[in-house]
């Protein structure tokens, strides 16, 4: 392993901010499902206690597929990733990337002077 490989593997302040970042984002999502699917969870037994339906079409079992489903989606624990599955990962990737793209291109036409740097003109005043 080079030194710089070796760089590359530390944690630094903003790598760490990051990943600390993403993850309360996840928290939050995880919980968002968690409060969602408690009260769904007692209709869907009150469903099949009505109903009775074969196990395989329960509306709990349907809602525990859902779950991990949902698991899989917000990949809190990051167990999904290399699965190939789609997870919120991808999502936040894209928009860390638009995010930092903006943001170098907004620095590029401050540094140029250019109309970037000005700000909008209005409507002439009458």
């Amino acid at each position: 392993m080079t030194s710089q490989t070796a760089r590359a593997d530390r944690v630094t302040l903003l790598r760490a901010l990051r990943r600390l970042f993403w993850f309360q984002l996840k928290l939050a999502l995880d919980a968002l499902r968690d409060l969602l699917f408690s009260p769904v969870s007692f209709v869907a037994f009150f469903l099949d206690v009505l109903f009775r339906p074969e196990r395989s079409r329960s509306f709990t079992h349907r809602l525990m597929a859902l779950g991990r489903r949902s698991d899989r989606l917000i990949n809190l624990f990051e167990e999904y990733s290399d699965a190939g599955d789609y997870t919120v990962d991808r999502t936040f990737a894209e928009v860390e990337s638009a995010v930092l793209r903006a943001a170098e291109q907004r620095a590029a036409g401050n540094s140029e002077g250019g109309a970037a740097s000005r700000p909008p003109e209005g409507p002439e005043p009458r």
